[in-house]
Formats: structure tokens, sequence, C-alpha cells
């Protein structure tokens, strides 16, 4: 049961770390474009 639920926050964990990386991925491509005219 423990380990259920343990193994459930690391996975919970990884999505947000990977969403998180996704969404730096779309600011970047949307960022540098602007940054760079000003």
């Amino acid at each position: 049961m423990i380990k259920a639920s343990m193994y459930v926050l690391l996975n919970e964990q990884a999505v947000s770390i990977i969403e998180l990386e996704s969404g730096c991925k779309i600011l970047r491509k949307y960022w540098d474009p602007i940054s760079k005219k000003g």
C-alpha cells in the first residue's frame, strides 16, 4: 500500500517535471524572437 502510493507520488513528480521542461521550451521558443527584437 505505502509502496504503491510512493510510486504514484514519484510518477506525479516526474510528470510535473516533464510539464515544466516542455513549458520552458515553449516559453523560450516565443521569448527568444521577442527579446532579440528588443
